[in-house]
């Protein structure tokens, strides 16, 4: 009995030596259970609980706060055990199950750039997944590039956006500038307009959206706007022919089919099959055959024709250089000369039609 209190008392004097020495080597604690080292400490200042490093020089301490919750913490000449605090490394919550890193976090390389820097030199690719059952996101880098994608609730890849080969997007509507798109792609802007372009070297297709209403427009190569759709204002083509029902266009505009229309002026050529101009009652010349129509007598006309070269109320050949010349109201203006005309010739034929009848009198005698 007197050997075993004497074997105790000589194990704690020599734990407590060693407690208070400094020691090199390795040094092995056994606890029980299923412990492999338990240490106590005293929180109520900012001294550490376990210290690896250099003593009053650097280190790094584990110190226990409030709530059950690890911080890792960096110590040097400056706060070593003082009551200094120390600069947070990193926290771990126990209960809360949460972690938090300071500084960047390198897997696969110990010297990571990024906040976190996942790298691999073996295996296909590198990959960050985050995933709840069988749904994932991830971002990654393969050797041919890198990509980002995302699945949906049966784990089916349905964003998909690679540095290399081709990116897709199937999981609904994509908005930018918006957050609830109502068609697949939704563009907005704070800005006057909100514009998609597709552009190589100084060439360009844009469609987009102005306070004023939409437009399309497209470049030459010198980046000159050739081709401009607008829902406002004046829209224009001036890349070459414009081909409606046709893929080969021989005039500025080309139809393969009817032109319907209120109007219609050219200053330019236009090839179609038909023409369909809209016009009012009060547009077409009938009035001419109404009884109390002042009808010019050739007398007048001659007249005037000798003055000015050209038919009453038909613009001069200056005059439709200069303005050009509006098919519908030329038509009409025709249309108008020929019932004119029309009349003339039976006043004509009923003066002749009176001199034969005289004659065939007057022969008959």
């Amino acid at each position: 009995m007197k050997k075993l209190l004497l074997t105790l008392s000589m194990s704690v004097c020599a734990l407590g030596v060693f407690a208070q020495a400094d020691h090199y080597g390795d040094v092995k604690f056994k606890g029980n259970r299923d412990n492999v080292l338990s240490v106590n400490g005293d929180n109520t200042a900012n001294k550490p609980m376990l210290v690896i490093g250099e003593q009053e020089s650097y280190g790094i301490g584990f110190k226990w706060n409030s709530h059950l919750n690890l911080d890792i913490v960096e110590f040097d000449s400056k706060n070593f055990f003082s009551t200094t605090s120390p600069t947070k490394l990193g926290h771990f919550g126990v209960r809360s199950k949460n972690f938090y890193w300071a500084n960047n976090i390198g897997v696969g390389t110990e010297t990571p750039e990024h906040n976190i820097h996942v790298k691999t030199e073996t295996g296909p690719n590198a990959e960050v997944r985050v995933q709840r059952s069988s749904a994932f996101t991830k971002i990654g880098s393969f050797n041919l590039g890198g990509y980002m994608g995302a699945t949906n609730e049966n784990g089916q890849l349905t964003v998909n956006i690679r540095g290399y080969g081709k990116s897709y997007f199937n999981a609904g509507n994509v908005g930018i500038g918006v957050q609830d798109p109502s068609y697949t792609l939704e563009v907005h802007s704070k800005e006057t307009t909100s514009e998609i372009r597709a552009a190589k070297n100084s060439t360009y297709a844009k469609m987009g959206a102005h306070g004023g209403g939409g437009f399309l427009g497209a470049t030459d190569v010198d980046g000159d706007l050739t081709v401009n759709i607008r829902g406002y204002g004046d829209s224009y083509f001036t890349a070459g022919r414009v081909g409606i029902g046709t893929t080969t266009p021989d005039a500025l505009l080309a139809v393969n089919g009817t032109i319907h229309c209120t109007d219609i002026e050219t200053n330019g050529q236009v090839h179609c099959e038909e023409v369909l101009v809209d016009t009012n009652v009060d547009q077409v010349p009938d009035y001419v055959f109404e009884e109390d129509y002042d009808l010019r007598s050739l007398e007048e006309t001659k007249s005037y024709i000798q003055a000015n070269k050209h038919l009453p109320e038909v613009p001069s050949a200056v005059e439709m250089s200069e303005n050009g010349m509006n098919l519908t109201e030329m038509n009409l203006l025709l249309l108008k000369k020929i019932e004119e005309l029309t009349l003339h010739v039976i006043s004509i034929n009923e003066e002749n039609q009176k001199l034969k009848s005289r004659l065939e009198h007057l022969e008959s005698k």
